[in-house]
């Protein structure tokens, strides 16, 4: 994900209008350093990354892992709904998402699993079939 030219996966029935990245937080490897970008994708989508890119001048890429995503996803205006039209949040790793599984957390993890990133649950066996 910390290339610009990836593509999040989700279709006009999720209502959603947009998704950037606006945060990465990278550990340079074999130091007890973090590094954290931070943009906003209001005017520029790939604001973080061009930031990205102006840190990779000083510090080869090969030599951090990303270790946290921060994501702003924009929600198609609807007139009917006081919910707000964007949701932030951050997905760390190993294995952690500041995502609830109800309401529009749902849908952005229903687009995070078509995207790839998020796991999907395994699909459970019918217990008949044994």
């Amino acid at each position: 994900m910390r290339a610009r030219q990836f593509q999040f996966a989700y279709g006009p029935e999720s209502g959603i209008a947009d998704v950037a990245v606006n945060k990465l937080r990278l550990k340079v490897f074999g130091k007890k350093e973090r590094i954290l970008l931070e943009a906003d994708p209001t005017h520029n989508k790939q604001a973080v990354f061009d930031l990205l890119d102006k840190v990779a001048k000083g510090i080869p890429l090969y030599q951090v892992a990303v270790t946290q995503v921060g994501i702003m996803v924009t929600f198609a205006h609807n007139p009917a709904s006081r919910k707000p039209g964007t949701r932030a949040f951050e997905i760390s790793w190993p294995n952690s998402c500041s995502l609830k599984h109800d309401g529009r957390d749902g849908i952005i993890r229903k687009m995070l699993a078509d995207s790839g990133i998020e796991p999907r649950e395994p699909a459970k066996e019918d217990s008949a079939a044994s």
